[in-house]
């Protein structure tokens, strides 16, 4: 089944979220960095996405809406970020059984 191009951007931008929000948890973590950041803590605006992602929860606001990303911005848990954006990019690649929990969630 073909995606259409906006689709398939949100996807593909998707998946560049996921791996900098990684990269920088990782980077963080005590054995991998002598000085990290407030214990440990990631803000996402500690992560530094590539240019072409102008806002990094656009997959959280097509698929789960404003409120929730607007919630797990607040909130600023990047694993939980991470979480949900890999949530939201399966279920457009063809759905996911969470579909009924991630509303539930907050």
């Amino acid at each position: 089944m073909s995606q259409n191009p906006n689709t398939q951007t949100l996807i593909d931008n998707a998946t560049d979220v996921v791996n900098t929000i990684q990269y920088h948890i990782n980077s963080n973590l005590p054995e991998n960095n002598f000085f990290p950041q407030d214990y440990g803590f990631v803000s996402l605006h500690d992560c530094e996405f590539p240019s072409h992602i102008q806002d990094p929860l656009e997959i959280v606001r097509a698929v789960l809406g404003d409120d929730h990303a607007n919630q797990l911005e607040y909130e600023d848990d990047v694993q939980i970020i991470a979480d949900e954006v890999e949530f939201c990019r399966s279920k457009l690649l063809g759905g996911d059984s969470r579909a009924d929990q991630a509303s539930e969630r907050n």
